[in-house]
Formats: structure tokens, sequence, C-alpha cells
């Protein structure tokens, strides 16, 4: 599963490629530290579903973020719930993020 990914240097918007899930979650995951219970704390640290979300560039305020991140990843619910409980239970994103590339998401 793949979302496409836009680059937003001046003008309009130009499509630059795909990302994996996988992918978005490691991107969102750098230099932040991760929290469990929340989507994001709103200061700086995001579960693993939070740095996929933010790592494919979603505005973090918006209260649809998590239905948002299930459809352009064609999640189902209990992938979703399974990758929170992954987190909430202390796996790291990094290794969420291995066990969803080892799926080809």
């Amino acid at each position: 599963m793949f979302v496409e990914t836009e680059a937003r240097p001046v003008g309009e918007p130009a499509k630059v490629g795909t990302l994996k899930l996988s992918e978005a979650m490691r991107i969102g995951a750098r230099d932040t530290k991760q929290c469990s219970g929340v989507w994001w704390d709103g200061q700086g640290s995001f579960c693993a579903l939070g740095a996929a979300y933010k790592g494919m560039g979603g505005d973090l305020s918006n209260a649809y973020g998590p239905s948002t991140l299930r459809e352009r990843f064609g999640l189902s619910h209990s992938m979703f719930a399974d990758i929170a409980h992954r987190n909430d239970s202390g796996e790291s994103r990094e290794s969420i993020a291995d066990w969803l590339e080892s799926q080809g998401l």
C-alpha cells in the first residue's frame, strides 16, 4: 500500500513518487519522541500511527487524521488497531515499521 507524495517548493505541487506506510512511519519518527495512548501529544511526540501521518505530510491538528491515514494506505480496522496496540505495548516505531515492511507495507 502506497500513498502519493508531493513536493511543495514554490508554486503547484509536483508528484515525486509513492511512499509505503513503513517509510512514512520512519520519516515521521525521525527526531521525535514516541508517545502512547494518543495520536500525538501536541508537543512533538507521536505514536507509530501519528508518526506515519506526520511522515506523509498530514496536518496533525486534523481531527480526521486517523481516518485519512487508514484511507490513504488502505488499512483495515484490525491492522490499524494492531499497529496502535504494538505502539501502546512499548514496541518501538522502528520495530513496527520493520514489521510493516516485512508485510510489503
